[in-house]
């Protein structure tokens, strides 16, 4: 005979003179027979018995035979042995298997055979008494007390097996086993050593062994913990991968695990995000888990990974949300103008044909292709933005919309219902955001309707005159002024004549009710009139008659009343033409940020323009720009700032020269966000215009007189605020690209600074980038 290594193994008989029963098995069977027979020492039955488990481990190896005929003849040979002998023979062959790396097919099989050999003996139905059912079987507790005594094997590859039979051992367990606790101790301490190994192999099979031994449920468990720990700070992707895959599924890892969608490792990543669409439930996330999972899954740099969010998570979260577009965009946060919820929505309506994006948004608005005021959620307004976003680009948008002069009545009666003074702050918010996206459906419309181009563009501005929060519709409603009105030279005045409006009204509240008195003032004066010619005819009447003393009077009467009419004629002529006097620029704060953000936008609408179009702009420099930048309100002179630097981008003009050390001057003295905005805009004029031509100033020159950018600039990378470091980083990078700095001192600061770990995260990208 030979064993299941191929080694003879010698038995002392006659096999020739051997026989037995018709339906013995094999040659071993017929031996033993024969050996029972002539009743030889019992040291020969067993050698035939450890030959019996030599072959069952050499048959399972096969495809053809059937596993559980031979689970059933190796545990009646158990029977037939004493415990002691049979569980060291067993292990005797079994360690010869985990000398083999994972990935032998015959080694797997002799493996997976003996552990459910093993796992046979933890489901034992025929014990009677519940407590004889706690009791683990003595075939488990030496199976893996021999395991648990090799565990610090020399070879990573026993360590690695080890977990990995423990891993299969418990895993084959059913869902309501049980182990002594003594068996329990003896495998969590074990496998926790195991999970500190040097081999990231031997972790990572730790790891899927520590599995059935965590409890989620306990805030304190040491296997979670580890797990925690491993699953971020480990340097083996392997292992992180392996704790993706094991660590159950609670809220207190959420945020760990999400964390994990941004790795340096793609296969990681991609676990992270099968871990999140297939054991965490949408609800569980928190607003900014759920953006930051979208967001940059879709920008992720794999291909598959984009796949295994496009096709499976947003499809599974829609699925949780009975396909129901508002309940998905209620689990955003449309109001914080995300990225996320726009993304989710392009892709689902890019999985369907218009028709049914037509379909779906009609079931929430009326047969007047409106929604009433009460019932326009922000969610509802951000889809049908979404919705005609899409649709115009097919020409379908007057399928979810009424005509333009309908749609400008709507959004004016909106803003007015907006407005109500019992509103809540909360309640103006969300109104805020749905007027800009009506806004913003409007600048999608075709603007051939003369009558709703011009109730739209009175609409417009009627909005920007009474509101004060106009941050965000502001962009809208210049891109309303682009398409509306084509010509360019009447755009521009137009805008100048609003923001003129805007910064210096002629006329208040009081003598716009004096022009409404107008009809009054001319009834009463129509009246003295009528009364001076009646007194002249009595007067004429009182001389033709001699009666002195009454023409008296009403000589007297007919002079008052002439005095009366001239007075009510000057004041007439007062209201008609009234005196125009000097108006004060205003200083509300409010009203320069409104003013400054018209500008900043519309001089980004421009682009390149001809010399006529940059000429009518420059003068606003003077008038609006430079008194905002000496405002003591710090946004406005953040605005004020950046508006400066995007007017002289326009082209060259003698205000940059003249105004540009003020510019330099505010980067020394003040904070915050202005010092942003003149770092930006000094760094877009030197791109435009070129550093030469625009810096002539000692601030900007070094000892020998030359220009010295980068001891100016440089000062400001060691700077406190990240957000100036950020922008002065950028800027350089730019410079280099347009070869307009070479200093190899500064470029190797800027790679320093790249793989410094204490760079901000917000920097880093940037670095990598350029460099």
């Amino acid at each position: 005979l030979t064993n299941c290594y191929g080694l003879p193994q010698v038995i002392f008989c006659d096999v020739k003179s051997l026989a037995g029963p018709p339906k013995v098995r094999d040659l071993a069977d017929l031996v033993k027979l024969h050996l029972e027979e002539i009743k030889c020492p019992a040291g020969w039955i067993l050698l035939v018995n450890m030959e019996r488990l030599k072959e069952i481990l050499i048959s399972c190896q096969k495809p053809s035979y059937d596993k559980n005929s031979l689970l059933k003849q190796m545990r009646e040979l158990y029977g037939q042995c004493d415990h002691a002998t049979f569980m060291d023979e067993l292990w005797h062959l079994t360690q010869h298997c985990i000398r083999h790396p994972i990935g032998k097919n015959r080694v797997d099989s002799v493996i997976s055979f003996v552990v459910g050999f093993v796992v046979a003996f933890c489901s034992d139905d025929s014990a009677e008494d519940s407590e004889q059912l706690q009791q683990t079987s003595p075939v488990v507790i030496d199976f893996l007390d021999s395991l648990i005594k090799h565990r610090r094997a020399s070879s990573v590859i026993v360590r690695s097996r080890i977990c990995d039979v423990v891993s299969l051992l418990l895993t084959g367990m059913g869902a309501n086993a049980s182990l002594d606790e003594e068996v329990s101790e003896a495998i969590y301490v074990c496998m926790m050593e195991s999970l500190q190994d040097k081999s990231a192999n031997v972790r990572a099979s730790a790891v899927k062994a520590l599995q059935r031994l965590q409890d989620p449920s306990n805030p304190h468990c040491p296997v979670l913990r580890a797990f925690i720990f491993h699953m971020g700070k480990d340097p083996s992707e392997k292992v992180r991968k392996s704790v993706l895959q094991n660590i159950g599924a609670n809220r207190r890892i959420l945020k760990e695990v999400v964390q994990r969608t941004s790795d340096s490792s793609e296969v990681v990543r991609k676990e992270a995000y099968f871990h999140i669409d297939k054991k965490i439930l949408l609800k569980l996330l928190t607003i900014e888990q759920r953006e930051n999972i979208i967001c940059c899954g879709m920008k992720d740099s794999s291909k598959s990974i984009r796949e295994m969010v496009t096709e499976r998570l947003i499809p599974n979260w829609f699925a949780q949300c009975d396909q129901d577009y508002l309940k998905l965009l209620r689990f955003f946060d449309v109001l914080g103008d995300s990225e996320a919820p726009k993304m989710i929505i392009n892709h689902l309506f890019s999985l369907i044909m218009p028709e049914e994006v037509i379909g779906k948004l009609l079931k929430h608005l009326n047969t007047s292709k409106l929604v009433s005021y009460e019932d326009l959620e922000p969610e509802l307004a951000f889809l049908w933005q979404m919705a005609s976003d899409l649709l115009v680009k097919h020409d379908l948008i007057d399928k979810i919309s009424p005509d333009l002069t309908d749609f400008s009545k709507y959004i004016e009666g909106y803003y007015a219902w907006m407005c109500n003074p019992e509103a809540t702050p909360e309640d103006f918010e969300k109104r805020s955001f749905v007027i800009e996206r009506l806004l913003q459906i409007a600048s999608n419309y075709d603007m051939s309707d003369e009558a709703g181009r011009v109730k739209l563009i009175s609409v417009t501005k009627s909005i920007l005159h009474q509101s004060d929060k106009v941050d965000g519709i502001i962009k809208h409603v210049v891109l309303i002024f682009v398409k509306a009105i084509p010509n360019m030279n009447s755009r521009v005045d137009q805008i100048m004549d609003l923001i003129s409006e805007l910064e210096a009204p002629l006329a208040d509240e009081n003598e716009k009710r004096n022009f409404e008195m107008n009809d009054e003032m001319k009834f009463e004066l129509s009246r003295l009139r009528y009364q001076v010619n009646h007194a002249k005819v009595e007067l004429e009447e009182a001389l033709e008659q001699q009666d002195f003393l009454k023409a008296h009077g009403c000589k007297l009467k007919v002079s008052n009343l002439e005095m009366e009419e001239e007075k009510l004629k000057k004041s007439f002529e007062a209201i008609i033409n009234p005196e125009i006097e000097d108006v004060e620029i205003t200083t509300d704060p409010i009203v320069l940020r409104k003013c400054l953000s018209i500008m900043f936008e519309f001089v980004l609408t421009l682009g390149k323009c001809n010399k006529i179009v940059a000429d009518r702009v420059f003068p606003c420099v003077e008038s609006l720009i430079v008194p905002s930048i000496q405002s003591p309100v710090g946004f406005v002179r953040a605005l004020a700032l950046k508006t400066f630097g995007a007017v002289h981008c326009l082209g060259p003009s003698e205000t940059l020269l003249k105004y540009l050390p003020v510019i330099v001057q505010v980067t020394q003295v003040d904070t915050g966000p202005p010092v942003h905005s003149a770092l930006m805009a000094l760094f877009d004029l030197m791109l435009y215009h070129g550093a030469d031509k625009l810096f002539d100033s000692n601030d900007m020159l070094d000892k020998t007189g030359r220009l010295d950018l980068i001891g100016f600039f440089g000062s400001f990378i060691d700077s406190e605020d990240e957000d100036i470091r950020r922008i002065v980083i950028t800027g350089f990078c730019k410079l280099y690209i347009a070869d307009m700095v070479k200093s190899a001192r500064l470029l190797s600061r800027l790679i320093l600074l790249c793989f410094n770990p204490l760079t901000g995260i917000f920097i880093q990208p940037i670095l990598h980038i350029y460099i």
